[in-house]
């Protein structure tokens, strides 16, 4: 498949975290499958929505594309700071949806000082979700660095999950910048 792929820096980025293949057993995606269930950060289980075959075929570029689709554009991330864009995108695609967008709901009710207005957090990016960040685009490093603690305590929740343990460490590392 041609046509937009996700921005080769964020794929960069990704891939920090994401990279070759998986076939663990304790990963929740692996399920009902043998081989490779995970490659690129892509599951089989999203593979196949856009290409057929096992997920050990995807290429560089097939995961460019359906991280591009499946998040980056419907989550239209192109409108938004690069720190936060990403942190939102990182964590739909590793999280699951809804999920990253639930934790910058957070982030932005943490600052809201219009008390009685706070965003409901519900996981959609609705218009409300959006007039609120552009209410606090001039606090937008504040709103990066609520983000990064409500991420980090969706990590720190998943502890409490055996399947996750394996996981852990480089869910976390996710949270350093560097």
């Amino acid at each position: 498949m041609n046509g937009e792929l996700l921005p080769e820096g964020a794929f960069k980025r990704w891939l920090n975290h994401e990279g070759g293949e998986s076939s663990d057993r304790t990963d929740t995606a692996s399920r009902g499958t043998t081989g490779v269930h995970t490659k690129y950060g892509i599951t089989w289980r999203l593979y196949k929505r856009y290409y057929e075959g096992p997920v050990s075929k995807c290429t560089r570029h097939d995961a460019r594309y359906i991280l591009y689709h499946e998040f980056w554009k419907r989550l239209r991330m192109d409108d938004w700071p690069k720190e936060i864009s990403f942190s939102v995108f990182d964590m739909e695609g590793n999280g699951g949806p809804g999920k990253g967008i639930k934790a910058l709901q957070r982030a932005m009710n943490d600052l809201n000082r219009d008390d009685g207005n706070e965003l409901t957090v519900d996981g959609q990016l609705g218009p409300k979700t959006r007039r609120c960040f552009s209410g606090l685009r001039r606090y937008w490093r504040s709103v990066a660095g609520n983000l990064d603690v409500e991420r980090g305590l969706y990590y720190r929740r998943l502890r409490q999950y055996k399947t996750v343990k394996a996981f852990r460490l480089s869910w976390t590392r996710r949270l350093n910048r560097g």
